[in-house]
């Protein structure tokens, strides 16, 4: 089935666009119909239109065998692993169904887990580059405003790059962003601190990074599984997403942090009883 230029079925397949998602589901009608061409007959004035699968035209009993498809090989052959066949007194009962389960034994997995330890490496590589560089801002909130807008804009980009060499460019900017997570923080907020008991308000900095982590490894299959379809690989992408918006909403508030010491003003800790003996 063909849709204006675009290929919807092909060989009783639902194929999928540039990436990896199908270009139609079961039952579900078929946005922006132009000129419909099935099994090389044109159809005309075509408005409601939607794939159905093979069980929704079979009707009384029959036998359905039930397997699992695998693929295996650079060469991308499938395979059948545990077929079993069930009896059906009622055709109009059943429904189908797919389930997509990322196979880690298959190389494909397998070069993808090493291209992104080439991709760490290059945040790495962008993280020392970007360090020499921000001691040369004359404002310490501009450099780290700056980094945490790049970082975010390279999260995002990872949601919508499909070329892995341009994944280089989005760790680039994430390394950016994570040199100056290491350089600023702890200086900025010593340097807007005044008064005693600066430890205390560094154990809360602390939280204010593992809670967070905390509330995003709870939250976090909740948000994927409401995101994604029952039997699709869940859309890890959109999490990006959230952590690039995340990381901008975080460079904009950087400037409303105020460094209020100098270096007559320095904090410093109160000392205890103990200590003036």
């Amino acid at each position: 089935m063909i849709n204006g230029n675009d290929t919807i079925v092909k060989d009783h397949k639902i194929t999928n666009d540039e990436s990896g998602i199908a270009k139609a589901k079961f039952g579900n009608q078929i946005s922006n119909v132009k000129s419909l061409n099935v099994d090389g007959k044109a159809i005309e004035n075509c408005s409601d239109v939607s794939v159905v699968d093979y069980l929704s035209r079979i009707q009384g009993p029959f036998n359905l065998t039930e397997a699992a498809i695998v693929v295996q090989g650079a060469d991308g052959k499938l395979s059948i692993e545990d077929a079993t066949t069930h009896q059906i007194s009622d055709a109009a009962k059943c429904s189908f169904a797919t389930n997509t389960v990322l196979n880690s034994a298959t190389p494909q997995y397998n070069d993808a887990g090493n291209w992104v330890g080439l991709l760490y490496a290059i945040q790495a590589l962008g993280s020392v580059v970007w360090a020499i560089l921000l001691p040369k801002f004359r404002s310490r909130k501009l450099s780290y405003s700056l980094s945490l807008l790049l970082a975010g804009i390279g999260f995002i980009m990872l949601a919508f790059i499909s070329n892995q060499y341009l994944l280089f460019i989005a760790f680039i900017l994430i390394g950016c962003g994570w040199a100056a997570m290491l350089a600023w923080p702890f200086t900025i907020l010593t340097n807007s601190l005044t008064g005693g008991n600066i430890g205390a308000y560094l154990g809360l900095f602390n939280c204010t990074i593992c809670v967070p982590q905390i509330i995003a490894a709870l939250a976090g299959g909740w948000i994927l599984s409401s995101l994604s379809n029952p039997g699709e690989i869940a859309p890890e992408y959109l999490m990006m997403v959230v952590a690039g918006i995340s990381i901008i909403i975080g460079s904009v508030c950087v400037f409303f942090i105020k460094e209020k010491n100098s270096a007559k003003t320095a904090p410093v800790e109160t000392p205890l009883e103990s200590e003036n003996i």
